[in-house]
């Protein structure tokens, strides 16, 4: 019952000195279950602070590509975007994670494919692209494979 509602305190054996070796046997189990907890919390924690370092790593090399930089998921949801990108996503409006890409981009302008739509299949290179706001933008938007999302590269016709 303790371990169900994440006790970490010890058992008080004169309050359960009439359950005998099953106080002393609780408290010992109890004991090593906060242990593995406090360990695979501080596994836990130290992986997020590897994955957020590697993810900020990501970024500035993508930043460093002249193109801005979309990585999107399958159902086209918003994964990762450098800092370009952030830019072009914001004159549409507030850039944020684990949404879709057509809430910026109205649609593609390739094969008569819109972004209401949905895109079947991947896109070939130099694809056109047009925002919410009006904007038009070339674009390169390789896949990953079948199912897997997509890089979309964009920047903006002059």
């Amino acid at each position: 019952m303790r371990a169900h509602v994440k006790l970490n305190n010890p058992i008080d054996l004169t309050h359960a000195q009439y359950l005998g070796d099953l106080a002393l046997a609780a408290s010992a189990l109890g004991a090593v279950l906060d242990e593995v907890t406090r360990t695979r919390s501080k596994k836990g924690d130290r992986r997020i602070a590897t994955l957020e370092t590697q993810r900020g790593q990501l970024v500035e090399i993508l930043s460093d590509i002249p193109t801005a930089t979309i990585l999107a998921t399958a159902n086209h949801q918003i994964v990762l975007y450098d800092g370009q990108a952030a830019a072009f996503i914001e004159r549409v409006g507030v850039a944020r994670l684990k949404t879709s890409v057509f809430d910026y981009l109205e649609k593609w302008l390739h094969s008569g494919c819109s972004g209401s739509d949905g895109c079947p299949g991947q896109l070939a290179p130099e694809d056109y692209l047009t925002s919410h706001c009006g904007r038009i933008y070339s674009g390169h938007i390789p896949g990953f494979g079948a199912g897997s999302g997509s890089t979309l590269m964009v920047e903006p016709l002059k």
